[in-house]
């Protein structure tokens, strides 16, 4: 019979067993782990045609970490790092839910209208659905009638093209106490933890769609908590990895 792998989730209960500070951080772990589980699920209504961001995603890329590692090298991480690494695995796609609420109060704003007209010279299908969109605003003159479905696509379509880009920067939007909406659903609850650690996690988080240059710059070498180390730079650059390691898993849905 095999060894057992030595896992991250592993590594972290054993450390709390010892440890009241790392058994604190498990436990919020396991509480944000249950929450993502039900509302990353949702990633598919917002961008239907897109390889799945689900829990399973998140699996995958700590499996893929912990395979880079190995069992010696998880052995030797401090809780902190084992913790932000297994947060950051599930909290890094939050940034890809938004609310109806949400798309009405965008559409009003310049910056949605500035991305309309830009995206009228990307590729034929954004271009085509900001026509259908922006002719289903106005009387039809020529006698065509636009099919619905036609324009729930249209819609979608633009939707996902806009918060594709910026879905690494929402999620410091998105986990803002006085946002409301997503924000409410996915932050992490209040805890023990510091601020600036809760803001670390959003940074790592965010730093999965940072050129490598921006990440290396923005992010510290290392930093401390609970008189351990952890090391910002060095998860952000997991994450990464083990996002491209899932990026061929069979994740697109056929429905």
């Amino acid at each position: 019979m095999g060894k057992k792998h030595h896992t991250l989730e592993k590594h972290l209960n054993i450390l709390g067993k010892a440890d009241p500070g790392a058994k604190g951080l498990e436990s919020v772990y396991d509480l944000q782990k249950r929450k993502l589980g039900r509302y990353l699920s949702s990633v598919v209504t917002t961008f239907p045609t897109y390889s799945t961001h689900d829990t399973f995603h998140s699996v995958n890329i700590i499996v893929a970490i912990e395979s880079i590692l190995g069992s010696r090298r998880i052995k030797r991480l401090s809780g902190i790092d084992a913790f932000l690494i297994l947060m950051c695995a599930y909290m890094h796609d939050i940034g890809m839910l938004y609310t109806e609420d949400e798309v009405r109060k965008k559409k009003k704003k310049d910056e949605f209208t500035a991305f309309l007209q830009d995206a009228r010279h990307r590729s034929h299908e954004a271009a085509k659905a900001v026509g259908l969109v922006e002719g289903a605003m106005m009387p039809a003159g020529d006698g065509k009638k636009l099919w619905a479905l036609e324009v729930r696509q249209s819609v979608t379509i633009l939707l996902m093209e806009y918060y594709r880009s910026r879905h690494g920067l929402r999620i410091e939007e998105v986990t803002k106490k006085d946002v409301g909406g997503i924000a409410d659903l996915l932050r992490v609850e209040d805890s023990f933890l510091p601020d600036r650690i809760l803001k670390m996690i959003n940074s790592i988080s965010m730093a999965h769609t940072w050129s490598f240059r921006k990440m290396m710059d923005a992010l510290p070498r290392e930093d401390s908590f609970n008189g351990e180390f952890f090391h910002p730079r060095m998860i952000a650059f997991l994450l990464r990895i083990g996002d491209l390691c899932d990026l061929d898993n069979n994740r697109f849905n056929k429905v």
